[in-house]
């Protein structure tokens, strides 16, 4: 079966929605596994999605809002909320403009479960 990249990016996005995601949360999730895909990284393509469907329909939606949890002058700590990696790195790198490393001079780590 072929499948043209638009469509297989429409695909994703739809079945993400399907699992509650919104629409941008779906078209972050997309771009990233049509990206894997088109550069050969094959487990983390659209075999990803069947697997981020298989997870949700196995445990359930169990997402939380991600949030920061602890700060200092040089550090940040944010809950990823178990949330896909996907969407917390895309929040983190975007928070202020910055990059996933460093979020106004100060360093940032995430985790996906509260600890």
């Amino acid at each position: 079966m072929k499948l043209g990249v638009t469509d297989a990016q429409h695909l994703v996005a739809r079945c993400m929605r399907a699992l509650g995601h919104d629409a941008d949360e779906a078209s972050i999730i997309a771009d990233h596994l049509i990206d894997c895909e088109l550069r050969g990284v094959g487990y983390g393509g659209l075999p990803r999605a069947l697997s981020i469907c298989e997870r949700f329909q196995r445990l359930g939606d169990r997402r939380r809002p991600i949030r920061i949890t602890h700060e200092t002058p040089v550090s940040a700590l944010v809950e990823g909320g178990d949330n896909l990696g996907y969407l917390v790195a895309h929040r983190v790198g975007r928070s202020e403009g910055s990059t996933v490393f460093k979020v106004n001079g100060r360093r940032i780590s995430a985790n996906g479960k509260d600890r």
